[in-house]
């Protein structure tokens, strides 16, 4: 009896023990309890996109909003790997929600062939999101051409949100686009050449 009383609180401890550290890793992202926390959480298929959608409003509350580097790096190496899943569309949403100022290296440093297929799918995406969630989902796009993460960059000509340069900007985007059979001769091509509205790297 006493062996037994022994090992269920030899478990309990190290339970909370566990507990413990992986609470620890989601308020420390950015250490080895935190790397521990994000691929267990991310470890079961079905619960990928929930888990995102949680992992980036931890960020926001207590990292600033920043993507651990070994995160970025994952995520970024998924893509290659669940193309047309929901785990796909997870992850684009993830980096949407980041919004420029708090994207990794990586995404912005992926193959031709892989940024074809990310291009073609966020300028498909574009009506269905909101005014913000579009202009953010732009700069991702130009984060691609440029091969630049475009830290803290945002469009000029569009702070005020005003539909009309909104739409412009999307539709300059679309053009440019095209079916994608451009790509990657057209890197070198603004998309909003000649509109007045740019984009800017940081502040």
């Amino acid at each position: 009896m006493r062996t037994r009383t022994k090992r269920i609180l030899l478990g309990a401890s190290i339970s909370v023990a566990v507990v413990a550290y992986l609470g620890y890793g989601v308020v420390e992202p950015q250490t080895a309890a935190g790397h521990a926390a994000f691929f267990l959480g991310y470890s079961l298929p079905p619960t990928r996109p929930a888990f995102l959608h949680f992992y980036g409003c931890s960020l926001r509350e207590f990292n600033g909003g920043y993507l651990p580097g070994s995160v970025d790096e994952f995520l970024a190496g998924r893509l290659w790997e669940c193309r047309g899943s929901r785990e796909w569309q997870a992850i684009l949403d993830f980096q949407i929600a980041q919004t420029s100022a708090r994207w990794g290296d990586s995404i912005a440093h992926v193959q031709d062939d892989l940024k074809r297929d990310i291009i073609g799918d966020l300028i498909r995406r574009l009506d269905t999101l909101s005014p913000g969630q579009s202009i953010e989902t732009l700069l991702f796009i130009e984060t691609l051409r440029r091969s630049d993460a475009l830290h803290k960059g945002g469009f000029t000509g569009l702070s005020t949100l005003t539909p009309d340069r909104l739409a412009t900007a999307k539709e300059r985007f679309r053009t440019w686009w095209a079916d994608g059979s451009s790509w990657p001769a057209n890197k070198a091509t603004d998309p909003l050449h000649e509109t007045g509205i740019a984009v800017h790297n940081g502040p």
